[in-house]
């Protein structure tokens, strides 16, 4: 498509302007940092957050492109609502903008996305002209990619356009984390679209023979199988699975793929690493054949089987090769944690027990255990778990306990502190008393606390400020006679905060946001974000502080502030974490348990009787209470 010059001058008007999203957030422009044939790409902030604003070209809006554009936002917001995961580009907004222009109006869709500091894989390979990447780089980038796309099969999507260039590379920690974007050509499985466009979208090398079929039919998983083994092979090699020549007819490649040889390292030999062996060469081609075999029937049923095998082969070359799957069973356990007898999945037993609450919710639920009991907050009110099974704890009648969000344990008393919206913190003991801490502003909620024996209570969450903005705030009811609280504007709302054996305090919450507020300081430290996932609980962990999240990020963070990624064997939601011995456990969403070691975060957990989600956890030696979000329980004991 040729450019119309009544907008070339267009792009460059966007930027420092700013667009209002479909909810009322604002996003400014800065400067324009990449431009295709449809649209361009802003660097943006929103909240002083920084973003990635798309938007589509006038003279592109065609009912393809716009079908295509429509598209990626709906895809991007079904993987990342109500949850997101760490190696997807996560979705924020999705809207038009009107522009006056001579003689007609503009309508210019915009989509606002995850904003990712680092360069393609395609950038990376090309620095790396006919050389590729080292093994134990290959399997990180393919693990990641492999959790990636399973989240995009289990919700029934295909990507269909899976290339280096639609792999963003960037560094979380001290870890290199990739994620995977631009999902236009994005297509749920069981809807067969009346006609395709024949060759227009697909990435020719990638791209399977049935994605240029009439109607696209045959495409599944498997089609994302196919350019995942081309994308694995040219990490390797630095050369293209299936190459093709910029002046060559694409049928011609097409027919290549369908009737030509399957890409192999052993014809290659002489440019790849040494540690690749002709045996491990061998068995490599063997199952890259396979999974870009014409015939997507023949090839591996998933792409968690793919990097399965993969990861076997290729294990003994890289020590720090550690292939993770939602399946933990077909990830062989680290022979150090096998020979810790707490830490091997195989010496635990699971049973699911009943006693479920009748209609009711369980949002959360903390393990008291100064008194061994379990507080449970529900979608009615407290509830408490001890032998003799749950009762509730009566509340005043006048109090609304919608507006709770937290509930906080004190080891000095039995009383639970309750923390939310409209400024709400409050003791409430077993018999039903309510004593508020005053505080002097109900714009704020509050989502987390600790009780502080020098300074009373210290709560964190986000308040209302200018624009109706979210901003993060901590107060300290000790002070609020006399202080407002503290308010930081460039810090994203906070979910959780933990005291540590210093007296310091980590604060953590949405989009990775990370304060900390040292003992006997009087104000906190943003250390802005350490991660692109929402962090949802943090627990002290000796000299350190041990934090999940959304998506299952994992990270340690030491007593100076610097955090750093841990793998996770699963890519569900931890939303629960517990200490106990020093060795910290959580608990995720699908019944997942995990447990912490040196190497990383083991699941605990195989095929159980349930998927109810875990929202609480009470651990003792050798053995485990899980609360589940009906409130029935799950007992672990070590045989």
């Amino acid at each position: 498509m040729t450019p119309d010059p009544r907008y070339a001058a267009l792009s460059k008007t966007l930027e420092g302007m700013t667009l209002v999203g479909s909810r009322g957030a604002r996003y400014r422009l800065a400067e324009r940092i990449a431009e295709g044939g449809q649209g361009w790409v802003f660097r943006a902030t929103c909240d002083d957050h920084p973003v990635i604003v798309k938007v589509l070209r006038p003279d592109a809006t065609t009912p393809d492109a716009l079908e295509r554009f429509r598209r990626e936002a709906d895809v991007l917001r079904t993987l990342t609502y109500p949850s997101s995961n760490p190696h997807i580009v996560r979705f924020y907004d999705h809207a038009t903008v009107t522009f006056k222009l001579v003689g007609h109006d503009a309508h210019l869709p915009f989509t606002v996305m995850e904003y990712v500091n680092g360069a393609t894989l395609f950038d990376v390979m090309q620095s790396l002209p006919n050389k590729g990447l080292p093994v134990a780089r290959v399997m990180s980038i393919t693990n990641d990619v492999v959790q990636a796309l399973d989240v995009l099969h289990a919700n029934k999507i295909v990507h269909r356009d899976m290339k280096p260039s639609n792999i963003l590379l960037t560094r979380e920690g001290e870890r290199e984390v990739a994620k995977v974007t631009d999902f236009g050509l994005a297509k749920v499985f069981a809807v067969n679209v009346a006609k395709t466009a024949g060759l227009a979208g697909a990435s020719l090398g990638y791209a399977p023979p049935e994605q240029y079929e009439k109607g696209n039919r045959r495409v599944t998983e498997r089609t994302d199988v196919f350019s995942l083994a081309a994308i694995v092979f040219e990490m390797l090699t630095g050369e293209r699975a299936f190459p093709y020549r910029a002046d060559e007819n694409p049928l011609v490649a097409v027919s290549r793929i369908l009737a030509g040889p399957r890409p192999s390292l052993a014809r290659i030999a002489h440019g790849l690493p040494s540690e690749l062996t002709p045996d491990v060469m061998t068995q490599l081609d063997r199952e890259l054949a396979r999974a870009t075999h014409p015939d997507p029937t023949q090839r591996h049923g998933s792409v968690i089987e793919l990097g399965t095998t993969l990861g076997h082969i290729l294990r003994p070359v890289s020590e720090r090769f550690d292939l993770m799957t939602r399946r933990a069973s077909e990830r062989p356990i680290p022979a150090a944690v096998l020979a810790d007898r707490d830490g091997n999945p195989a010496a635990w037993s699971w049973t699911h027990l009943g006693n479920a609450l009748d209609d009711v919710t369980v949002r959360t639920a903390v393990h008291d255990t100064a008194r061994d009991r379990l507080i449970a907050m529900t979608s009615v009110g407290l509830a408490q778990h001890d032998v003799s099974g749950w009762k509730f704890w009566p509340l005043p009648a006048a109090f609304d306990w919608s507006l709770v969000r937290g509930i906080v344990l004190s080891s000095a008393r039995a009383d639970v502190l309750l923390v939310g919206q409209k400024g709400l913190v409050a003791w409430c003991s077993p018999t039903g008393t309510l004593t508020l801490v005053p505080h002097v502003d109900a714009t704020a909620t509050w989502h987390a606390a600790v009780a502080d024996d020098l300074r009373g209570v210290i709560v964190a969450g986000e308040r209302a400020g200018d624009e109706d903005k979210s901003v993060c705030a901590i107060a300290i009811a000790a002070d609020v006679a006399a202080n407002a609280p503290i308010v930081i504007p460039d810090a994203l709302p906070l979910r959780a905060m933990s005291r540590g054996s210093n007296g310091a305090i980590v604060m953590v919450g949405d989009r990775g946001t990370l304060v900390s507020l040292d003992a006997n300081a009087s104000k906190p430290t943003h250390h802005g974000s350490i991660c692109g996932g929402d962090l949802r609980a943090v627990s002290t962990l000796g000299q350190e502080w041990a934090v999940v999240g959304q998506g299952g990020h994992a990270i340690r963070i030491n007593a100076q502030y610097a955090s750093k990624l841990e793998v996770v064997q699963t890519t569900q939601d931890i939303d629960t974490l517990h200490v106990s011995s020093g060795v910290a456990w959580a608990g995720a969403a699908g019944a997942r348990i995990l447990r912490r070691s040196d190497e990383g975060w083991v699941r605990m957990t195989g095929r159980l009787p349930t998927s109810q989600d875990v929202v609480g956890l009470a651990v003792s030696s050798g053995s485990v209470r899980a609360v589940l979000r009906d409130g029935s329980l799950l007992l672990g004991q070590r045989g």
